[in-house]
């Protein structure tokens, strides 16, 4: 069979964390490189030639100034961002220092919420984001 190369997936990959304590996950927000105002999960894009494993451990480190440790992945997802196809790569992670502050840069996050299942309504939050906490939630009372 020929393939046939336009119908091959290219675009940017986004590696992101479900930062988990508990029956809670961790949500961000940046003010400033934020247009629609949504909540969002950390992680960012996957550098080229990097794991996606690894960019989501950078990428928290980057925003948070906290280590993770990886776990699952809870979701893949193909989603059109406003700078072309994506797809999101959602890992289950936990604190490897619960006790730790979060640092803040402030050209990265400005604020993060630990919210419940019951929660998830009430917050706006990215789509694919969105799905992605969803089905942790889903898995998680299923087991």
């Amino acid at each position: 069979m020929d393939e046939n190369p336009s119908e091959h997936f290219v675009g940017k990959v986004a590696s992101k964390a479900i930062i988990t304590r508990d029956d809670e996950v961790l949500i961000a927000f940046c003010h400033t490189r934020n247009p629609n105002k949504l909540w969002d999960i950390p992680g960012g894009r996957v550098h080229h030639g990097e794991k996606p494993e690894g960019a989501v451990v950078r990428e928290v480190m980057e925003e948070l100034g906290v280590s993770i440790q990886v776990n699952s992945i809870i979701l893949m997802e193909q989603f059109l961002h406003s700078e072309g196809p994506t797809l999101l790569i959602a890992y289950e992670a936990e604190l490897t220092n619960p006790e730790m502050p979060f640092g803040l840069p402030t050209d990265e996050i400005d604020e993060v919420r630990w919210i419940t299942k019951d929660q998830l309504s009430e917050q706006e939050i990215f789509p694919v984001c969105l799905l992605a906490l969803e089905t942790y939630f889903k898995r998680k009372t299923a087991t």
